[in-house]
């Protein structure tokens, strides 16, 4: 399977490239703890131009737990006989007991799984999220943008955690957000137990870097900008005193034909000639700066 259209554009080939050698050899099925970014790949606040790189959830051997529960709670009927209050029961109660035991369980395993399967953590080219459902009719859910994370690591604790390869990573953003079902965990974006913590780090590390090289090119690419502002006012002040120029070369014009009245020198017409030709050029001069 290839690479999603994700990593194919947008963004530095290189940081492309990175992401590729990251996600190689990961899963991408859609049942399972870790996936990568897929073009169908859809959750709500999604903006049009956001991609999801990887989506997961808690690693499978969390479940372990109530599917141990369940599995010796479907042989609990066989020794209802044990019980000296079911065997006061008669046969179509019992029955009914039994239906409603299986039901419950069913229940119980369904609502397990359909918690593990929809609390999720999401991470986009812009953001990351975390969506917590507690209970049926309760939800949580927890974003911080790729700008607003100030440090990203994980930890993996025991030797099932270092076996199975999964861990709890931790996302430190700028400002810290606690929820009611997040009040034992050290940051509102605490993924616990989750597959391939280190791949994931490394995922939002590179992301987040990939951020920084935008913003730093968004930056430079504002100079040209204030050259151009600046060449502007630079122009119109060169306007403005090529115009004051020419305007003092005709009050000079004047101020030699003064002073030539007053003393009347025998080289004073090359004086003359000199000012008018002056004057001339800065009225040619000024008429082309200014028309340019």
């Amino acid at each position: 399977m290839g690479m999603p259209e994700i990593f194919k554009a947008g963004g530095s080939k290189k940081g492309a490239n990175e992401m590729e050698k990251i996600l190689e050899k990961c899963p991408r099925s859609q049942w399972g703890s870790f996936m990568a970014g897929s073009d169908e790949l859809k959750f709500e606040s999604q903006q049009e131009d956001e991609k999801v790189v990887i989506l997961g959830r808690r690693h499978p051997i969390t479940n372990l737990g109530w599917i141990t529960i369940i599995s010796f709670a479907l042989f609990i009927p066989f020794f209802w006989n044990e019980f000296p209050f079911i065997q006061m029961l008669n046969g179509n109660t019992l029955v009914s007991l039994t239906m409603l035991w299986y039901l419950a369980l069913t229940f119980f395993g369904m609502q397990s799984f359909l918690l593990w399967f929809y609390n999720v953590y999401i991470v986009t080219t812009e953001r990351v999220v975390d969506v917590d459902f507690v209970g049926l009719l309760s939800k949580t859910v927890n974003v911080a943008q790729l700008s607003k994370i100030e440090d990203v690591n994980y930890s993996q604790r025991g030797l099932i955690a270092n076996t199975f390869n999964f861990g709890d990573v931790i996302v430190e953003t700028a400002s810290k957000q606690d929820t009611p079902d997040v009040a034992d965990e050290m940051s509102a974006f605490t993924f616990e137990s989750i597959a391939y913590p280190d791949k994931v780090v490394a995922v939002i590390s590179q992301l987040i870097e990939d951020e920084t090289k935008k913003k730093r090119t968004s930056n430079m690419e504002i100079i040209p900008g204030i050259t151009l502002n600046l060449s502007l006012i630079v122009s119109i002040m060169v306007k403005i005193a090529m115009l004051l120029i020419f305007v003092l070369s005709l009050v000079m014009v004047r101020q030699e034909s003064l002073m030539n009245r007053v003393v009347n020198f025998p080289v004073g017409g090359s004086l003359k000639i000199l000012v008018w030709g002056f004057c001339v050029s800065a009225f040619l001069l000024t008429v082309i700066v200014v028309l340019a």
